[in-house]
This record gives C-alpha cells, sequence and structure tokens, in this order.
C-alpha cells in the first residue's frame, strides 16, 4: 500500500510540473518573432516554482519513507497535501 500511494504522489507532482511548463506564456511580435525578455521572466518564474513544487515533493518523500505502515489519517493527511498542492497550483495560474 505504501509503495501505491508514493507512486500515485509522484504521479501527481509530475503532473503539477507538466501543467506548470505547458502554461508558460510564450509572447510573439507582429512579425512572429519570441519576445526573449518575456520568455527568460517566464522560464525564471517557472524555475522559481518548480524549486518550490520540488522542494514540497522531495519533505513528503523523506516524510512519508518514515512511516512503517499506513494508517487511514496517515493517507487522508497525505491526500489533502496533494489537493491543496494542486490547488494552490491552479489558482497560481490564473
Amino acid at each position: 500500500m505504501k509503495e501505491r500511494i508514493t507512486l500515485f504522489s509522484d504521479a501527481i507532482f509530475a503532473i503539477i510540473l507538466t501543467i506548470m511548463v505547458i502554461e508558460l506564456p510564450i509572447n510573439l511580435t507582429s512579425s512572429g518573432e519570441i519576445i526573449i525578455i518575456d520568455l527568460i521572466s517566464a522560464i525564471g518564474i517557472y524555475f522559481i516554482s518548480f524549486c518550490f513544487v520540488a522542494g514540497i515533493w522531495f519533505q513528503t518523500a523523506n516524510a512519508f519513507n518514515q512511516v512503517q505502515k499506513v494508517r487511514n489519517l496517515d493517507l487522508v493527511v497525505y491526500l489533502l497535501l496533494l489537493f491543496f498542492s494542486l490547488l494552490f497550483h491552479q489558482q497560481l495560474s490564473y
């Protein structure tokens, strides 16, 4: 059960990071050229967001590795963390 939960959470975090990349704004000029300053700014923001999400993933993975037996309360708290991670990401993208 523990392994399945960690695989599920890894998939959720991978989806969050993928959506963040897909949502990178690429602004074009009227001639179709990419505005480099805007692109660099978007990549910088993505990098900071990536580090934040990766940090959450790393901390939760370490914490969950210390759990010997998955109790219902542990599962509920972990799933709530995943829920709010997705919700937080959704709110930042709007």
